[in-house]
């Protein structure tokens, strides 16, 4: 990674030995750690998806060379049961596509899951997963893991949440357009899955990112440019330079069968809608 887009800066005067400084806190040590991925936030339209798929594509020969990995190497720490490399970029979605981790015949795939290029599944699946202690995507080392929408992870409370950071993998991205929607910590969960070192930590995000920006500081908003400068891509439609899609608008004629279903759908939607109107009515004119 380029110093100037690193948290990380390279300091050969101050001491005998050189060593890098982390320019938030300001933690030393003799060789920089980075997070493996980062957040894809181009607008929506601009190609996320087209982006990941090629850099699935063209990194082919590195996934397989690190499922071939032995398990010391890929994976330094000790573990009681040590998880399998997987050449697979796991993605989760809301809805699925390409090969579908759901459904009852997963609890079969173990040695499938490796050997893919993509596999998919689902937020919720995986949730329900891990709550039960039944996932074999939990047990794997997976390549690279992409979050689409990533911002469905926003919420460090959540199952989704403490699903995805169960997982362990050798890269992680996140898609999204969002990725601040609500408040900062939204961001901070983000990077918490990325497992960016040092900031990772709620209490670490909030004392370096969050409590700054809160204050009335003429530069709150440094110490968050700079993170966001290192871990994340943006690109707006206006920076690409391209044009404005053009809308044309065909009205399709209804058969017969479509035309009966769509007016009942109509008379069912607006009796509901009466009765809850109604029924607000009565309730009160019976509090008065």
């Amino acid at each position: 990674m380029p110093e100037e887009q690193s948290l990380w800066k390279y300091n050969d005067e101050d001491e005998d030995e050189p060593f890098y400084q982390h320019a938030l806190n300001g933690e030393r040590k003799s060789q920089p750690s980075h997070a493996r991925g980062g957040i894809l936030a181009d607008e929506m339209g601009l190609g996320k998806t087209l982006v990941i798929l090629s850099v699935i594509a063209g990194t082919l020969d590195r996934a397989k060379e690190f499922e071939e990995l032995d398990i010391d190497e890929s994976q330094p720490q000790i573990q009681p049961q040590p998880k399998l490399n997987s050449q697979a970029t796991l993605i989760l979605v809301p809805s699925t596509l390409f090969h579908k981790h759901i459904g009852q015949d997963r609890y079969l795939e173990k040695e499938f899951l490796r050997k893919r290029a993509i596999v998919f599944t689902t937020y919720a699946t995986l949730a329900t997963e891990v709550r039960r202690e039944a996932s074999f995507l939990s047990n794997i080392n997976w390549f690279r893991i992409v979050l689409d929408e990533a911002h469905y992870i926003r919420n460090r409370a959540t199952k989704q949440f403490l699903a995805v950071t169960k997982l362990s993998a050798q890269n992680r991205w996140c898609l999204t357009g969002t990725p601040i929607q609500n408040d900062i910590e939204d961001l901070g969960a983000l990077i918490a899955f990325l497992k960016v070192p040092v900031l990772e930590r709620p209490s670490t995000f909030r004392k370096l990112i969050s409590h700054p920006i809160s204050s009335n500081a003429r530069y709150r908003f440094k110490n968050m440019q700079t993170l966001l400068h290192a871990v994340c891509i943006r690109r707006t439609r206006g920076l690409l330079e391209i044009p404005e899609p053009l809308i044309q608008v065909k009205q399709l004629p209804m058969s017969q069968l479509e035309r009966s279903q769509y007016r009942e759908l109509l008379h069912d939607c607006k009796m509901k809608i009466d009765m809850a109107v109604s029924g607000i009515s009565r309730q009160q004119k019976g509090e008065t």
